[in-house]
């Protein structure tokens, strides 16, 4: 009855919401607050897209310069090719450097598929502004979740946002169907990203929310909600354009405390980065217990990094290594990785995360025991009777996994395997085995 009371939820994680914070604030920075603020949305209409009304298809040349126009890039040097949908594996599109110039492939499915076409056409463009016009390094282990930011931040996000995901009903079963989900952001994401560029606008209600689908229309609906009502996000144009901050003021301290997550993860980012100082070190001894998981995870690594008070973070790392929540689980067991000396209770952690049934928990305990060399009977013999689980699971990515952690930190890791896991193929556990020295040798 009193739901109007409480804050509302936002669709996405915080850590979500704090990365798209943070990234399109850079990429403001560099493109230009008018840019922004001025740039014209595209939407699937006639009047921004007339050649996809026309009888007979459009000319997907002509698509190109539309869409470049529309994002403010240069298409005069950058080719287009439309290529059997095998050619380009997995991927929607492809954007390359070669020395000829600036290239794009298309699938040819997508020329039956206008918006998808559109969407692609858009993502790919994104590309070339970010490398050359904004100048950031196509190596980025995020390049691709932040040029699916672009089209967002310069009104043309809705073609990718509505082409997120699509579900196909089987032809003769209408009770059945797929889904297929184009680009790197879920529906919520994307929804949360034009959250984002209509409030940095001022747009409480813009109009061309009329154009989104259902399910992309309630995700921004609910962003939009929580960035109106619950204080904290910094990305405005007052914030983009004031001058960095480098003094350790009080700011800080406030933002440490919000009640809002993903303004939580951004201090931590910025006190991590630039901002250290020890007055901030009961705030941040505070942040362990966060109830929300990412919260939590993030001040251990910030605590870990800094060397705060390392008995009090042993013993939550001690028990975040139990904790319910999968992330936290991660979370600690790299943290535990990140001490020297070695504590205690790591390899204890280790030997239990091993088994964990979250994927990431167990590839968090086999880096943490490559990394840190952490070598017991115990944790060798448990390595090998989960090399032979594996095997027997047909789960070739566990295999390998666990034969790289047991190669790391026992010489004598064939005769574990013929004791604890006879079951093992030894042709190809040989091959794994011998390639997994080799990486540690390496």
């Amino acid at each position: 009855m009193l739901d109007f009371l409480r804050a509302p939820v936002c669709p996405v994680p915080a850590r979500v919401q704090a990365w798209q914070e943070l990234r399109m604030t850079q990429l403001v920075r560099r493109l230009g607050v008018e840019r922004v603020l001025r740039a014209p949305v595209a939407t699937p209409t006639r009047d921004c897209f007339p050649e996809l009304f026309e009888r007979g298809g459009c000319d997907v040349d002509v698509l190109l310069r539309r869409t470049a126009a529309l994002l403010g890039v240069d298409a005069s040097g950058i080719a287009l090719e439309v290529v059997p949908d095998d050619a380009l594996t997995e991927a929607a599109g492809s954007y390359s450097l070669p020395a000829s110039g600036p290239l794009i492939r298309v699938p040819a499915s997508h020329i039956a598929r206008p918006e998808r076409l559109v969407a692609t056409l858009f993502h790919e463009l994104s590309h070339h502004l970010l490398i050359v016009e904004a100048g950031f390094p196509h190596d980025d282990p995020e390049h691709e979740f932040l040029t699916d930011l672009v089209p967002a931040l310069l009104g043309a996000g809705l073609f990718a946002a509505n082409t997120a995901e699509s579900t196909t009903h089987e032809p003769f079963d209408p009770r059945r169907w797929t889904v297929a989900r184009q680009g790197y952001w879920s529906v919520p994401a994307h929804a949360h990203a034009l959250a984002l560029f209509a409030s940095f606008r001022g747009e409480k209600r813009p109009r061309w929310r009329k154009h989104m689908r259902r399910d992309v229309r309630v995700a921004f609906d609910a962003s939009s909600r929580h960035l109106r009502r619950v204080p904290g996000c910094r990305f405005d144009p007052r914030h983009v354009t004031g001058a960095p901050r480098h003094e350790p003021d009080s700011s800080v301290l406030v933002e440490l405390s919000s009640v809002r997550p993903a303004s939580v993860l951004l201090a931590l980012w910025e006190l991590d980065a630039e901002r250290w100082h020890p007055r901030h070190e009961p705030a941040l001894l505070a942040l362990l217990e966060h109830a929300d998981p990412s919260v939590a995870a993030e001040a251990l690594a910030v605590a870990v990094r800094r060397a705060v008070a390392r008995e009090r973070v042993v013993a939550v790392l001690s028990d975040r290594a139990s904790s319910r929540d999968p992330l936290l689980r991660a979370a600690a067991i790299r943290a535990f990785a990140q001490l020297s000396p070695l504590p205690i209770a790591a390899p204890h952690a280790f030997h239990a995360a091993l088994a964990d049934v979250d994927d990431d928990v167990r590839a968090a305990a086999c880096e943490a025991i490559a990394e840190t060399a952490a070598s017991s009977g115990a944790l060798r013999e448990r390595l090998a009777t989960l090399v032979g689980r594996a095997h027997l699971d047909c789960d070739d990515e566990d295999t390998a996994m666990y034969l790289s952690a047991l190669a790391s930190i026992a010489p004598d890791a064939r005769a574990l395997l013929r004791e604890h896991a006879p079951e093992v193929d030894w042709s190809a556990a040989e091959a794994l085995l011998r390639r997994a020295e080799s990486g540690t040798e390496g």
